[in-house]
């Protein structure tokens, strides 16, 4: 999925309500995400544990402005009638290197 993270870690990402994703994320609001850097090994990984907050329909059009506005990539489904935008407000932040040669994890709580 496409996303965008602000200055605090949230994470914010878009999907339509006709898919599955926005059914679970309705009846389970608790998530993971995982941020890897392709094509670096040894690599380098975010993980973020959060909760999920939908973009009330009034903000999503600006939300989604400025998530096109630092994510130049096609974004299909935000032309799609049930379009809804979401973001992820962190609890737990780690972060993974091992570009040194030697694993270094770092927990941040947000």
């Amino acid at each position: 999925m496409l996303y965008v993270a602000d200055n605090d870690l949230a994470l914010y990402f878009g999907t339509r309500k006709s898919f599955a994703k926005y059914a679970i994320m309705q009846r389970h609001p608790y998530v993971s995400a995982s941020v890897i850097q392709e094509g670096l090994d040894p690599q380098r990984t975010v993980e973020i544990r959060g909760k999920i907050e939908f973009i009330p329909d009034s903000e999503t059009a600006n939300t989604l402005k400025h998530f096109q506005s630092l994510n130049p990539c096609k974004f299909y489904v935000c032309d799609a009638e049930d379009f809804v935008m979401f973001k992820v407000v962190p609890s737990f932040v780690r972060y993974l290197d091992a570009t040194s040669g030697e694993l270094t994890l770092t927990n941040f709580h947000p």
